[in-house]
């Protein structure tokens, strides 16, 4: 598959089937983000692997608990309005799918956290999404589906227990968790999201826009 190809044709995927995948596969995944750029080849980024029920058990009910405790708050918030349109739709529609949510991290065999070292780059967040977007895309030209769920800069992140997180992992204090990418077998292909036009993005020479 083409690299340009593979960019437009992946999707997000957040049901999988309860199948394994050969190892082999995860570790081109995990190869495709060791060999993303990082400012001064500092290298900051680690990996960590959840492939069994027992090592991804505390990790969706971590991420279960964080959308709840979102859902929960979100009308107590004087800036819910600058996230969502209708915060009340939101809390509902979140509160419905927890059951999903957990799922999304329970039936993949692979969950990769992706963290970054603190002491090694200042900008490690940024140089972990080009991993992920890395992994997902070598995870797309293997078949396979993936998603990026954020939880160092979102608003999921303010609810997420994170310190709990690297107690239950043993992951070190200065390391941050910037990620967590699912990786398995797709049960659903969401539909293509479209996008704008090309011409609505892009200024020559300078910013004509709003």
């Amino acid at each position: 598959m083409k690299v340009i190809e593979a960019i437009r044709e992946r999707r997000s995927v957040r049901k999988f089937k309860k199948k394994e995948i050969r190892p082999e596969a995860i570790k081109v995944i995990l190869d495709a983000g060791r060999w993303a750029p990082s400012a001064g080849n500092r290298q900051p980024l680690k990996f960590l692997v959840l492939s069994n029920e027992e090592e991804k058990e505390p990790l969706a009910k971590m991420y279960v608990e964080a959308y709840r405790r979102e859902a929960e708050d979100l009308l107590n918030r004087e800036d819910a309005e600058k996230y969502y349109k209708n915060p009340y739709e939101v809390k509902k529609r979140i509160l419905g799918m927890l059951d999903l949510l957990e799922r999304q991290l329970r039936d993949p065999p692979f969950v990769i956290l992706i963290c970054g070292d603190t002491r090694l780059s200042r900008s490690y967040i940024f140089e972990a999404g080009l991993a992920a977007q890395n992994m997902m895309l070598a995870a797309w030209e293997l078949n396979l589906g993936s998603c990026c769920i954020e939880i160092a800069t979102t608003l999921l992140s303010e609810y997420f227990d994170k310190e709990k997180l690297k107690r239950v992992y043993n992951i070190p204090e200065e390391v941050d968790v910037v990620a967590i990418v699912p990786i398995g077998r797709i049960e659903e292909k969401p539909p293509n999201p479209g996008r704008e036009l090309l011409k609505d993005y892009t200024y020559t020479g300078y910013w004509i826009g709003d």
